[in-house]
């Protein structure tokens, strides 16, 4: 099912991938949709400039985002993005922590990006190179080790 290639395309100018694309990072809170629609509705338009339509077609109305630019030699790859429903996804003592695991993993991160971008236009049945396997479990254990 991972391996399946998805059809989603976003925006370059809206939304949290647009802004921690920009800007390198991107962190924010958001009412919960569940119990405050309106004010949820409301603070979407105006931090991610989506209309109320495109946020009712969003599948997960999620309240908290953390988003990292994934960073190869200067060249901005991809977008490591953390949310929740809930309104909190990484305790304040902790985000130092991922920070500094996502920063120092970001060669193993653009590795595997790169790797993965080998499979957009190859059928699905395709398995990950030893390569992508190798950098997958080097990170896999770093994050078990604490960065």
């Amino acid at each position: 099912m991972l391996k399946q290639i998805h059809k989603l395309k976003f925006p370059l100018d809206k939304g949290i991938i647009s802004k921690a694309w920009e800007d390198g990072f991107y962190e924010c809170s958001l009412p919960q949709y569940n119990t405050d629609k309106d004010g949820y509705i409301k603070q979407c338009c105006a931090e991610f400039g989506y209309s109320e339509e495109d946020i009712e077609k969003l599948t997960m109305k999620s309240s908290c985002y953390y988003a990292k630019a994934i960073i190869d030699a200067d060249d901005h790859i991809g977008i490591i993005i953390l949310e929740s429903y809930n309104n909190k996804i990484i305790d304040e003592d902790q985000k130092d922590t991922v920070a500094q695991f996502l920063e120092s993993s970001s060669s193993l991160l653009a590795n595997l990006i790169r790797n993965a971008r080998k499979f957009e236009r190859q059928p699905v049945d395709n398995s990950a190179s030893s390569g992508t396997m190798k950098d997958e479990l080097e990170l896999l254990q770093q994050a078990k080790k604490g960065g």
